[in-house]
């Protein structure tokens, strides 16, 4: 048999990757849409039949394939394709991909493919995934000339290895029945996607795989920069932490698609052969990171907290050893226990947050639901326990994509949250709690605006100063309760008196005030005396059963030419306190200045 060689080379991609109703209600439809792409199958194909080179099949051709499974010693390509040829030790394949997971033995496959015409017709074979350490691919003609590619991501170069459809080889297929034969082996995930591909289905292909993953990782950029803005601007860690996720999970998909591998480290097979099973432990602890700060695990769950922290410092640790040391197996298994128990951690943490009663926990709950189902599947089909389709392969990209929509629902709710905090902790410093009127720094803020206006269109503005009598001997007699019913009381009556832009405050202790615009000083006297009458009239029962009778004395002033606010309010103040002074309950006007 003679043979016509071209050996071309590629480097290692490690595998595997890495409330509220209407929240409810989009994880269940994920889920279910999920489950029916699990249960689904590609049109089936008739066991063992040759490919057609005219109209090549648009699945994968694993049902077209035979499966021979190496023993401990290495089968040369002849040995297996004698093998092939005689039905020895050979099996059919009955899913169009063929995952066989972690460890396996190397696998030889083979199918042929028919050339009906008299013509021959060119063909690309396309071979998934790129982390596969040494793949091997001869195509036997039917005059038994036979064409040997030689790559493997353990090896430089990245020869053969497109970033949309994997490692790809170009065949002219003469009429007649060719053979094709390939090795595969690699210490990761086995798995053994084949495709058959026209120059035009080869290149809408490979356009539309970089359309879409064009659109998740610009969707994902954008949502990393925009946390990265969050963080810088407000402060808030877990807007980093999110970020630092996203981004390590784009820069793992680009590892574990190959696309790292052709376009940033082609000549760098120790890179290749870690930089996914770094990337997956990292991508996780950063979501780990993400959960604790997100909600609050360090003071809400303390030992969860903790334990989390020291799990994901434990893990870099050790994976860094494995890189320096070169202890691959155990790199690759811990990578996948990592992911696959990351892959469901966040739902019992998300649950346990939303019984705690945690901020935005819905949010994240359904958030990890749908992540979890994403990740899982991939992660479980790569490993070879679930059947690996197009949707168990991508279901953490769209379970990750679904996942930062709800979280970015979630830290949006969180900032929503802490904004009407600070608005009513703002609201909190200019309020009364006592009496729910402004306070002084309120009143004073309000009657600045008015002040000013005033002066602006020269109009009358005057202020009402008002003291509870004998405050202190009602405390003292009946009690501060009785004390504090009687400022409550003073506070309602004047919200009742006063107009909606008037400006009433608790001036402090028994004091009150009130700003009131488009006034002069008689209309002012005359307003406090109404005041003064309606609290004279209103008795309190104190908690010792008697009978209290609420009067005040009043300071008037409006404002004067050259006036500052400051002086407006002392003047009304300084008419009060003549008023305390010479009997009590009732008004005084501030002398002319």
């Amino acid at each position: 048999m003679k043979q016509s060689t071209t050996a071309t080379h590629v480097t290692r991609q490690k595998g595997g990757v890495p409330v509220l109703p209407a929240l409810a209600t989009f994880v269940l439809h994920f889920l279910l849409v999920l489950l029916l792409g699990l249960c689904a199958t590609a049109q089936a194909a008739d066991p063992q039949t040759s490919v057609d080179a005219r109209d090549p099949p648009a699945q994968p051709l694993g049902q077209h394939m035979r499966l021979l499974v190496e023993s401990a010693t290495r089968l040369s390509a002849d040995e297996a394709l004698t093998a092939f040829r005689s039905a020895q030790g050979t099996h059919t394949v009955s899913t169009d991909v063929l995952g066989l997971g972690l460890g396996h033995r190397p696998v030889w496959v083979y199918f042929t493919v028919d050339n009906p015409t008299s013509e021959a017709l060119t063909r690309s074979l396309a071979v998934e995934p790129s982390w596969t350490d040494a793949l091997e691919l001869q195509v036997v003609s039917p005059t038994g000339e036979a064409r040997l590619w030689q790559v493997g991501d353990a090896l430089p170069g990245a020869a053969q290895l497109d970033s949309g459809l994997g490692y790809v080889f170009e065949h002219l297929f003469p009429p007649g029945r060719s053979e094709v034969l390939l090795r595969l082996a690699t210490p990761d995930p086995l798995i053994v996607k084949v495709q058959l591909l026209t120059p035009a289905t080869a290149a809408w292909q490979a356009h539309f795989n970089h359309a879409s993953y064009g659109f998740l990782y610009g969707f994902l950029a954008a949502l990393s920069i925009l946390n990265l803005i969050m963080y810088f601007g407000l402060g808030r860690r877990n807007s980093l932490y999110y970020a630092l996720y996203l981004l390590s999970f784009v820069a793992m998909n680009l590892a574990y698609t190959g696309r790292g591998l052709a376009w940033l480290w082609p000549d760098a097979p120790y890179v290749q052969r870690y930089v996914v099973l770094v990337l997956m432990v990292l991508s996780a602890c950063a979501g780990l990171k993400f959960a604790r700060e997100f909600l609050e695990l360090d003071s809400a769950l303390p030992r969860l907290g903790r334990g989390i922290r020291w799990a994901c410092f434990v893990l870099k640790g050790w994976m860094l050893a494995t890189v320096l040391f070169d202890w691959h197996d155990a790199a690759v298994h811990t990578s996948f226990l990592v992911s696959a128990a990351f892959s469901v951690a966040l739902v019992p943490i998300g649950a346990l947050a939303l019984r705690r009663g945690q901020t935005a926990a819905g949010y994240f709950l359904a958030s990890g639901v749908v992540a979890t189902a994403g990740l899982a599947a991939t992660t479980f089909s790569v490993w070879g326990l679930l059947p690996l389709n197009d949707w168990t392969y991508r279901g953490v990209e769209v379970g990750t994509m679904a996942e930062a929509l709800l979280l970015q629902l979630a830290l949006v709710q969180f900032i929503r949250v802490q904004i009407h905090k600070r608005i009513d902790a703002e609201r909190d410093a200019r309020i009364d709690a006592l009496t729910q009127l402004t306070n002084r720094r309120g009143f004073l803020e309000q009657a600045e605006s008015a002040y000013q206006l005033a002066l602006r269109h020269q109009r009358p503005l005057s202020t009402v100063i008002l003291d509870i009598d004998l405050f202190k001997t009602i405390n003292d007699r009946h009690g501060h309760a009785a004390g504090d019913a009687v400022l409550m009381q003073v506070g309602r009556t004047l919200q009742q008196l006063t107009r909606s832009t008037d400006s009433v405050a608790r001036w402090g202790g028994e004091e009150f005030i009130m700003l009131l615009p488009e006034t002069d000083l008689a209309t002012a006297s005359d307003f406090a005396e109404r005041v003064r009458r309606a609290l004279q009239a209103q008795a309190l029962t104190a908690p010792d059963g008697q009978t209290i009778r609420i009067t005040a004395s009043f300071g008037v002033a409006q404002l004067q030419p050259g006036q500052t606010l400051e002086k407006l309010i002392i003047a009304a103040d300084d008419a009060l306190y003549g008023v305390k002074h010479t009997g009590r309950n009732r008004v005084a006007q501030a002398a002319p200045a």
